[in-house]
C-alpha cells in the first residue's frame, strides 16, 4: 500500500512539474517600452513646486513638446539645462516639460538655479506615480522625448540631447 501511494505521489509530482514547465514556457512578456506601442504624448500628472497639479491635457496645442526626465543632482542633467538656457532663443518652438521623481522643492530649486523659466514655455514637477520613467523605460538621465505639433513622438534621446539635434527636431 505504501509503495502504491509513493508511486501515485511521484506521478502527481511529475505531472505538476510537467504542467508548470509548459505553463511557464507559454507565458510571453512584451519587453517593448509602452511608448513604442503608443507614440502619442502620454497622459501624465505632475505635482508642481507650488503644490498645483499639471497634466498632459494642459499642454499648449500646435507646439512641439519636449519631455525631459531628470535628476536634480545629476551632472548631465544640469549640463542639459544649462545648454538649453544658453540656446533658449533657438528653442522657442518647444513646450518643455521637466519631470522628476524628486520632491517638488528640489525640482523648484533646479528650475530656479538653471533659470528654466527663461524658456518660452516650461513646466516642471514631480511624477508622483512614476509614470513617465515606466512609460519610456528610462535607464539614464537626462532622458529627452520630442513630440511634433500633432502630439506624435518624433525622437527620444537617452542620456540627453545635443543642442543641435534638439534644434533640428524642433524645426521639423
Amino acid at each position: 500500500m505504501k509503495s502504491s501511494m509513493k508511486k501515485a505521489a511521484l506521478v502527481i509530482l511529475l505531472l505538476a512539474g510537467f504542467f508548470t514547465v509548459h505553463a511557464q514556457r507559454d507565458i510571453s512578456y512584451d519587453t517593448t517600452a509602452p511608448y513604442r506601442h503608443h507614440p502619442a504624448i502620454p497622459d501624465f500628472k505632475l505635482l508642481q513646486p507650488d503644490s498645483t497639479w499639471f497634466n498632459s491635457a494642459d499642454l499648449p496645442k500646435n507646439k512641439h513638446v519636449v519631455i525631459v526626465y531628470f535628476n536634480p543632482d545629476c551632472g548631465h542633467c544640469q549640463q542639459e539645462a544649462k545648454s538649453m538656457i544658453e540656446h533658449k532663443s533657438e528653442l522657442t518652438n518647444g513646450a518643455f516639460v521637466f519631470v522628476s521623481y524628486h520632491n517638488p522643492q528640489q525640482i523648484g530649486e533646479f528650475v530656479k538655479e538653471y533659470k528654466l523659466k527663461e524658456l518660452a514655455y516650461v513646466v516642471a514637477g514631480r511624477d508622483t506615480q512614476y509614470y513617465i520613467p515606466s512609460f519610456f523605460r528610462i535607464k539614464f538621465t537626462p532622458f529627452v522625448a520630442v513630440y511634433d505639433k500633432k502630439g506624435n513622438l518624433q525622437k527620444t534621446f537617452e542620456g540627453g540631447a545635443e543642442i543641435d539635434a534638439l534644434k533640428k527636431e524642433l524645426s521639423l
